[in-house]
């Protein structure tokens, strides 16, 4: 279905518009022109304008199906779902305490002074603001005693901030980022990137079938974000962490909502398939892809319910998994810088 938009105004402006308009009235006349008798010199400048107009012409259509690909609101049969997704990047003022945390984040920067020198930084979603153990920046049973796991494996080892904000997508982190929350000044040995569930999990509220659909949008945005990081922090490595399995919160109490594969896992296979292989073709030993989903999994390769209680997000046991996976990989990209 061709969207109700897709006209020569809409699509192009008042200006091309008017050349399109042009092009069509400029025909009619030529089809006019032809129908009468003309001298030769006449005929000559009337196929020359013919020549120009028809050029005129196609260069409008071809300005038109330019525009109708970008503006993506046209179906050409294609049978996936394409997902509405947020303008990149985008805020989340609208939530509360979204815009207390960015601020706060700012004003811990700024309180460092003019050293801003850090050994570990963490920047992400839900996973990344459990350390500080809160939720939108209150605290919050699901994630009782992750600052602490947060403390012994990294916070007395290092220099270390964990920006993260519950509920963030890409499209949020990026706009962070871009206003403040990664600047030139800093110093940094080690950055931990962790984001993109949050963009599957909107995808899902427009349907199951919308959640494949966003993988390939949600993977190019975590790329172009750890790539904005490593620009901005050239001393720094930056270690982006893998998606981690995620099982289907609207089946529980049934114990199907700890099964492997959901209906989550494709997308994150390819999501992290793809962040990896960019990382290992262009990281040049400064981005790092760390895949710790096997850490959070039972016997019988299915999410451990003692670890991801609602098979979404780590409780603090299964924090400390999660934190043995990436110390040694946070170890070894500080003791490279």
């Amino acid at each position: 279905m061709l969207a109700p938009l897709l006209t020569p105004k809409a699509l192009l402006g008042d200006d091309v518009s008017k050349l399109w308009e042009m092009a069509a009235g400029r025909s009619n006349s030529l089809d006019k022109m032809s129908k009468a008798p003309a001298s030769d010199e006449q005929a000559s400048t009337s196929w020359h304008r013919a020549g120009e107009y028809g050029l005129m012409g196609l260069l409008a259509l071809g300005m038109c199906y330019v525009l109708l690909l970008a503006n993506g609101n046209a179906d050409f049969g294609a049978p996936t779902p394409k997902p509405l997704q947020a303008p990149w990047p985008q805020p989340r003022q609208s939530v509360p305490g979204w815009l207390s945390l960015h601020l706060s984040f700012l004003e811990r920067l700024s309180d460092s002074g003019s050293s801003q020198q850090f050994d570990l930084i963490m920047y992400g979603d839900t996973l990344i603001e459990a350390w500080r153990g809160t939720i939108l920046g209150e605290p919050n049973p699901r994630v009782q005693g992750c600052s602490e796991i947060f403390h012994s494996h990294f916070g007395h080892k290092y220099s270390s901030l964990a920006f993260g904000i519950a509920g963030d997508a890409t499209a949020n982190l990026m706009w962070r980022l871009q206003n403040g929350e990664v600047r030139k000044s800093i110093k940094a040995g080690a950055v931990l990137l962790h984001i993109g569930s949050s963009d599957l999990t909107y995808a899902s509220f427009q349907g199951d079938a919308h959640i494949d659909a966003a993988w390939n949008s949600t993977a190019v945005r975590t790329v172009r974000i750890a790539e904005h990081v490593a620009e901005m922090l050239p001393g720094a490595t930056v270690v982006v962490l893998g998606l981690l399995p995620r099982g289907d919160v609207t089946l529980h109490p049934n114990p199907d909502a700890f099964k492997l594969p959901s209906k989550f896992t494709g997308a994150i296979n390819r999501i992290n398939s793809h962040v990896q292989g960019f990382v290992e073709a262009h990281g040049r030993g400064r981005l790092r892809f760390l895949d710790c989903r096997s850490f959070l999994l039972s016997e019988t390769e299915d999410i451990d319910e003692e670890l991801m209680p609602d098979s979404a997000y780590p409780n603090a046991a299964g924090m400390e998994q999660l934190a043995q996976c990436i110390q040694p990989a946070i170890q070894d990209a500080i003791g490279h810088r």
